[in-house]
């Protein structure tokens, strides 16, 4: 397990939540149910994203947890290779590449 330095969970977090919105804090705000403050908040490092602010502000971004917390998160490398290419890919190569994998599960049984 790694350990996690709180100044540092704070920075990271408040520049991938920069990067991600491609709106005003206002309209994130909005968009997660959450006050244009804690946003604010957030992006200043000034507070601990909490888990139900963290999934709304997910939501809000149409992102993943992990696309946020992935660096602090202890996944074997080949996991987080997969997941670094799906989540590049668009909606309809994703299902295209789902088909691949419920067909490779088929014929394995």
């Amino acid at each position: 397990m790694k350990n996690i330095d709180e100044e540092y969970f704070k920075k990271i977090i408040a520049k991938k939540i920069k990067n991600l919105r491609n709106t005003s804090q206002e309209v994130l705000a909005e968009q997660a149910d959450i006050s244009e403050d804690t946003v604010s908040k957030i992006e200043r490092e000034m507070t601990v994203i909490s888990s139900l602010t963290l999934v709304k502000i997910c939501n809000a971004l149409n992102v993943t947890p992990n696309e946020i917390l992935g660096e602090f998160l202890d996944v074997d490398e080949i996991n987080q290779r997969l997941y670094d290419e799906v989540s590049e890919l668009s909606s309809e190569e994703k299902e295209f590449l789902l088909d691949i994998i419920c067909f490779i599960k088929k014929i394995k049984k």
